[in-house]
């Protein structure tokens, strides 16, 4: 870039720092809370095609894939608190298009938002919130090399992560244990692994994959043959799944799925190739999606992980409390999720847990400091939302 393109780009960001900041008027926000009806937290939703938005723009959740009940939650629990939660779809494979975030804040002008860490794209938006002193909340991936929440930038004010490694771990353990049961599975005294991955250059992804090759280096039985790159999509994990039986590594009884639509793919593929799923292949997905638990419950799929389907709505929670003067850095700024395994052991009480707080049997205000002044802490264990729903 050129010393005057640079002139350029700066110039243009400091005029739309202007006008958005007379739009905006952002300064002590929280002074004016009492003159609001409502709270307006901004949702942003990273898109990657057409597709991918409609099932949001239209409301219309024909079933229940993780980022779908992540929102549909996260939306569920801003009506239990009277909270106007406005979406901002973005596109994550573009630039950041400046003008489509200036309509949107001029419109909604959101006292905080929240935002997931998943592309590149991700930091130009938290510098554009942190510019334009807007708090901002990041959930499900981390934001990269910019530093914990209300150091570098004061206004990434706190986040809700899942120990993703510590998934991936505990995913290839439960494939592990379960292949070593059934001698069958084994070649040459071998188990043959390969991973099925979402997106090589995400934190998530790469954190997931880190457990998978931990528990993989502990296991002397185990090989892991490959891994692949899906992009999420169960089409393409279809094909890979052809591809490595057909042409790679036909010895394979053992997959390792990043996520349960991945683990869609293989099942489809492995029943058109004649492989029966959960007899003469074994695998697992993380999400707790719907279509994860119906494949455990029929024994296709051995475990699937969830519980961060709920952060987003936990978030809600936070950021709602902040701005009624109840800072939860009180407790921490940085919120994790230890994923839980649902097997067949244990898989109908929380597909049960799940369904119920779909259905809007448990009121999200039960968790929020903010209307339960005798609470401490905050408990966002599975634990604890099973005993709001069925006491």
């Amino acid at each position: 870039m050129t010393a005057k393109m640079r002139v350029s780009a700066v110039a243009s960001l400091f005029l739309l720092f202007l006008f958005l900041s007379a739009l905006y008027i952002f300064p002590d926000k929280k002074a004016n809370r009492a003159h609001q009806d409502k709270i307006n937290i901004g949702y942003v939703l990273f898109t990657i095609s057409d597709e991918s938005l409609s099932y949001l723009s239209t409301n219309q959740f024909t079933d229940f894939s993780f980022q779908k009940t992540l929102y549909l939650l996260s939306k569920q629990a801003s009506e239990d608190l009277d909270i106007q939660l406005s979406m901002l779809p973005v596109s994550a494979t573009g630039q950041l298009n400046a003008s489509v975030i200036t309509d949107y804040i001029s419109r909604n002008k959101p006292e905080a938002i929240i935002m997931t860490g998943y592309f590149a794209i991700s930091i130009k938006m938290a510098e554009l919130f942190e510019m334009l002193q807007i708090p901002f909340f990041v959930i499900n991936a981390p934001l990269r090399d910019i530093g914990k929440p209300r150091e570098r930038f004061k206004y990434y004010i706190g986040d809700f992560l899942t120990e993703d490694e510590d998934a991936g771990y505990q995913l290839a353990r439960h494939l592990i244990e379960r292949a070593r049961r059934n001698p069958s599975l084994k070649r040459k005294g071998k188990i043959n692994m390969v991973g099925l991955t979402g997106l090589f250059l995400s934190e998530v992804s790469n954190n997931r994959l880190k457990g998978l090759k931990r528990a993989v280096s502990e296991s002397s039985d185990v090989v892991l043959s490959q891994v692949f790159s899906t992009n999420y999509s169960a089409e393409r994990s279809m094909k890979k799944f052809e591809i490595i039986i057909k042409s790679r590594y036909p010895e394979t009884s053992v997959v390792w799925c990043e996520s349960d639509s991945i683990a869609a793919g293989v099942i489809k593929a492995a029943r058109q190739m004649g492989i029966r799923p959960g007899e003469e292949l074994i695998m697992g997905g993380i999400d707790w999606t719907e279509s994860g638990f119906e494949a455990v419950k029929k024994g296709e799929m051995e475990v699937t992980l969830g519980a961060h389907l709920l952060d987003g709505a936990w978030s809600v929670i936070l950021l709602y409390d902040y701005l009624n003067g109840k800072d939860f850095a009180s407790e921490t700024t940085q919120f994790r999720s230890t994923l839980i395994p649902a097997d067949i052991e244990n898989i109908e009480v929380l597909q049960k847990t799940i369904s119920s707080t779909i259905k809007k049997d448990i009121n999200f205000r039960h968790f929020s400091k903010t209307y339960n002044r005798d609470l401490k802490l905050y408990d966002f264990s599975i634990k604890g939302l099973t005993e709001n729903i069925f006491n």
